[in-house]
């Protein structure tokens, strides 16, 4: 009974040990179409943008939170009515957009479009990276007759630019934030 027992605790710290290291993956949810009601996109899942999206009400994307985007997709806040985007990551908690490819490269995907509808008392970037974006010419950030705010955020990696202001543009709050591996300009201000 003593070498049985033994066994099992011999077992059980090997599993214990063999499993600790192990995580898991978190779940992904496909977003497309029109959201009109408010949302949050939590840490505990993996958020994917499937094609344009259009956020027509307040967005929350609570700190550490992954958003992906396939092929030729955006995410366009305020471009047709009303709409909010609240992005504050932490530093040891980064909020990141990114590619959903496997190898990931400059262009795999749009934009992030903030328009003129855009709630600019509201919508805020805080420690976010922009990656891999920038499949056309508004850039990977593209910022309309609207005011934002950006904050210790890194733009990398844009097939085109990283920051676009077009005519109108206004940032409220601009402060140690980085951009660089740009296909063409990291800003452009058509203002």
């Amino acid at each position: 009974m003593k070498k049985f027992a033994s066994f099992w605790l011999i077992f059980g710290a090997f599993y214990s040990m063999a499993t600790a290291h192990t995580t898991s993956v978190p779940p992904e949810v496909v977003v497309e179409g029109t959201i009109s009601t408010p949302t949050t996109w939590t840490a505990d899942k993996v958020w994917v943008i499937e094609s344009a999206v259009y956020i027509e009400t307040d967005l929350t994307i609570e700190a550490g939170t992954t958003v992906r985007f396939r092929s030729n997709a955006s995410l366009n806040i305020g471009t047709n009515q009303f709409g909010s985007i609240l992005a504050e990551g932490l530093t040891e908690k980064p909020i990141l957009f990114t590619s959903a490819a496997t190898s990931p490269s400059p262009g795999d995907w749009l934009y992030i479009n903030l328009g003129q509808h855009n709630a600019s008392s509201r919508t805020k970037f805080t420690h976010c990276t922009f990656e891999y974006g920038g499949g056309d010419d508004w850039g990977t950030v593209y910022v309309g007759n609207t005011a934002i705010s950006m904050s210790s955020c890194t733009i990398r990696a844009s097939k085109s630019v990283g920051l676009y202001l077009e005519s109108g543009a206004k940032l409220k709050l601009y402060e140690n934030n980085s951009i660089s591996e740009c296909g063409e300009s990291a800003v452009v201000a058509d203002l």
